[in-house]
């Protein structure tokens, strides 16, 4: 493949580069996710600059009687396990950025660490390493496999591990328009053996060289371990690509390989014979995605029928993917140009608030009333137009804007939690609405079990056990001196009453077409995935995995049961597919998650003595009381999913479709109900659920914090900020939110296609 050098541009700059680079060597819809090229001229005089080591996994096993304090009782011949399936070291080349301690990081969280978080801190029962592959040597690779397996031998014996660890690796692609975009995935390995693990991660690009790093060498005399960074990009410069079009088992061990597309992933998956999953994630996030993309441009045979692609992440530290919506953030016009919408109760567009901010300076300068309209209908066209890169730049549009003057623009207003930019046409709902009948076979559909997790680029899996830390847990991008405000946030600018073109001389660095406060103010600290496992073992966690016998949670350990009850054979537990010719009827059951007390259990203090326990768990543990909190409705989702592709998806999305009021009850809540509507509609549907809990403060609860007028609108924002001297680094900005816990969907299809349930479950259809 071609490369392009030298890169010390920002990212946006670099981008357009990119997109030849991926005109020149990549097959025809494939796009850049950021830039590609060599290392910068500006690390030639770092020859002592060392890669950080992986770190030493702690060697005591959890005791009895603290593993049986945190298990879920077993119930119907399974026990409900908890874990994490998206979790990032400082391997990942973003988060060692945010690890620096000139930004306020707290330095290295290197692979062990996730280990040992997860055990003692978090008390999980699995999660998986997923550090970024795009910078992602063949050494690192095999060091994450090795850490990981001395993880799972802690403890281990009789059977059973004290902690079961999953070896991956993200796939991050980010394209620029909807057809070359796919979005970003996580691989997940079954086993952990080395003859059962590939011997090279799989980007979607390139070897991908930081185009900051030329501003970071600049930092070394204030910043030590810029130099462990530098030696993390020379590392990658010399690796060299992995030959194309040659099966990936006969490609040398030491090389970098690439997949442009998932269809290509696959391929290289399918070569390599391993059990693996193939998990979507951030399919809504605004961060990541142009405003474009849309799910339907992945309803595609090689995409859809993956057998490895039978979950989705619907929620993270990044937000809640779950919810549709009927508005766009752009409409497009009769000549194919952005069109900016019009703000709707629930929406205002961002391109619409770049025309209010403008119109109110121009009016405040007394100009003349058709000026300050065109300058208005300018503003939001600069908005629109904006250059599609990292993230949504169109703010810049508006020089010298704080970020309260947008207030809560382009943001889901009655979503919860959600993604920042949340985009409806990635939304889960979306998603599983999506559909294309096929004569004489299945129809091609997305039939995903739900998972949540974190992404947690600090090496700690499952931190929202307890809301606390926002500072060192949730991806805060921190203002805390001159060299980060000058690294994450535009140039300032004078507030004057025109718009500007956003070009790339606006920033002072990539991570500048970030509204940077905005996302500090919408990250949280993520979700889990729980599992209906027959046996707290690696293959009874997968076969739950692989069954879609699972459930997604905002981070509380909710206890979720959901059953039809009246299929073919019998009772059938979340994320099956059957087929009925009968109105389908179902039980749900759901217990709310443990009240925790402050600390930590004397065993984590004794193994990990007291500086340990404050910088790894930050003297906070998974410490639950014998109280459960209360669940208080269950809402039902049913959704309906498409004939063809051109009919449109609001109508067949029901949310909610039921809610079912939950008396208070420390057992939890049991619930009946049944779609009477099923045969007499004549369509296949799909049925999930949402158990409520009863309010409980959480970091960045509020988000945004809007104060809404009589008529709905924002007002006014009260960000919890990244900037110390706005809001201290010892507030958690807890609000009162809902936790809650998703359940995977159970298919329910009326035609008959000669596959009984056991089939259906296993191929995913």
């Amino acid at each position: 493949m071609t490369c392009i050098a030298p890169i010390n541009k920002s990212r946006l700059t670099v981008m357009f580069a990119a997109a030849a680079l991926a005109a020149l060597s990549a097959p025809a819809g494939a796009g850049p996710h950021k830039s590609t090229g060599t290392l910068s001229e500006s690390t030639a005089d770092f020859h002592d600059a060392r890669v950080d080591p992986v770190g030493t996994v702690s060697d005591a096993a959890r005791p009895a009687e603290l593993m049986n304090a945190i298990r879920s009782p077993p119930s119907q011949g399974e026990q409900i396990l908890f874990g994490d399936l998206h979790v990032h070291s400082t391997v990942s080349w973003d988060a060692f950025v945010f690890s620096l301690p000139v930004f306020g990081g707290t330095g290295a969280h290197p692979p062990a660490d996730a280990c040992d978080f997860a055990r003692y801190c978090s008390s999980l029962d699995f999660f998986s390493l997923t550090d970024h592959a795009e910078t992602l040597t063949p050494r690192q690779w095999s060091e994450n496999k090795k850490v990981l397996r001395q993880c799972s031998a802690v403890g281990s014996g009789g059977g059973t591990e004290d902690l079961i660890t999953f070896t991956g690796f993200e796939w991050t692609q980010a394209g620029t328009t909807r057809e070359n975009h796919y979005g970003h995935r996580n691989v997940i390995f079954r086993d952990q053996d080395e003859a059962h693990l590939p011997r090279r991660s799989i980007s979607p690009m390139p070897p991908y060289f930081d185009p900051d790093l030329s501003i970071l060498t600049k930092m070394r005399g204030r910043e030590p371990r810029v130099s462990g960074y530098v030696a993390m990009m020379q590392e990658l410069s010399k690796v060299p690509v992995c030959p194309e079009n040659v099966n990936t088992r006969a490609l040398p061990d030491d090389c970098f390989e690439v997949a442009l597309r998932p269809q290509d992933l696959a391929r290289k998956l399918d070569e390599w014979g391993f059990e693996a999953l193939v998990i979507p994630h951030g399919t809504a996030w605004g961060l990541s995605n142009p405003p474009s993309a849309d799910w339907a441009n992945e309803l595609t045979p090689a995409i859809a029928d993956d057998p490895r692609q039978q979950l989705v992440e619907v929620y993270s530290g990044h937000g809640n993917s779950e919810q549709y919506r009927s508005w766009r953030e752009y409409l497009i016009g009769s000549n194919g140009e952005k069109v900016c919408p019009a703000p709707t109760q629930d929406y205002l567009p961002m391109c619409w608030q770049a025309g209010r901010i403008i119109r109110s300076r121009c009016d405040a300068r007394h100009l003349p009333t058709e000026e300050c309209e065109r300058r208005e209908r300018e503003a939001r066209q600069r908005e629109l137009d904006a250059p599609v890169g990292f993230a949504a730049a169109g703010f810049l549009a508006v020089p010298g804007a704080k970020t309260e003057e947008w207030l809560d623009a382009g943001e889901c207003r009655d979503c919860f939690l959600p993604t920042w930019h949340h985009n409806p046409l990635g939304s889960v709902q979306y998603i599983l609405a999506l559909g294309e009948d096929r004569q004489g076979r299945d129809p091609l559909r997305f039939r995903f079990g739900m998972i949540g997790s974190t992404d947690n680029h600090n090496a700690m899996p499952g931190e929202g056990y307890k809301e606390v830390a926002r500072w060192n847990s949730i991806l805060l991008l921190r203002l805390s001196s001159p060299d980060a405000k000058r690294f994450f946030l535009p140039a300032p600018a004078e507030p004057k009453a025109e718009s500007r073109p956003v070009t790339p001389d606006l920033y002072s660095s990539s991570w500048a077409t970030w509204d940077v406060e905005r996302t500090n103010s919408m990250s949280i600290t993520g979700g889990l995935v729980a599992v209906h496992a027959a046996t707290r073992t690696r293959g009874g966690i997968w076969d739950a995995l692989k069954a879609r016998n699972v459930y997604a949670t905002s981070g509380e350990r909710i206890l979720l049961w959901m059953d039809l009850l009246n299929a073919p054979g019998g009772r059938q537990p979340m994320g099956s597919g059957v087929q009925m010719n009968a109105n389908p009827e179902f039980e749900v059951r759901a217990v709310g998650a443990f009240v925790q007390k402050p600390g930590c259990p004397d065993f984590q203090r004794r193994v990990l003595g007291e500086k340990r326990l404050e910088t790894l768990c930050h003297n906070e543990c998974f410490n639950p009381t014998a109280r459960r909190r209360q669940i208080t409705r269950i809402e039902v989702v049913r959704i309906r999913p498409q004939h063809k592709p051109t009919e449109p998806v609001g109508g067949l999305i029901e949310d909610p479709w039921l809610t079912l009021k939950c008396a208070p009850n420390d057992a939890g809540c049991s619930v009946r109900f049944s779609d009477p509507e099923f045969l007499s509609k004549g369509r296949d549907a799909l049925y999930y659920v949402r158990a409520i809990q009863e309010p409980s403060p959480a970091v960045n609860g509020g988000q945004l914090r809007c104060k809404f007028d009589a008529a709905g609108r924002c007002t006014r924002v009260n960000l919890c900020s990244g900037d110390p001297k706005k809001t201290k680094p010892t507030d958690d900005c807890l609000e009162a939110i809902e936790e809650r816990a998703w359940s995977s969907p159970i298919f329910v299809d009326m035609r008959t296609i000669g596959k009984g349930v056991a089939a259906l479950r296993e191929t995913g259809r």
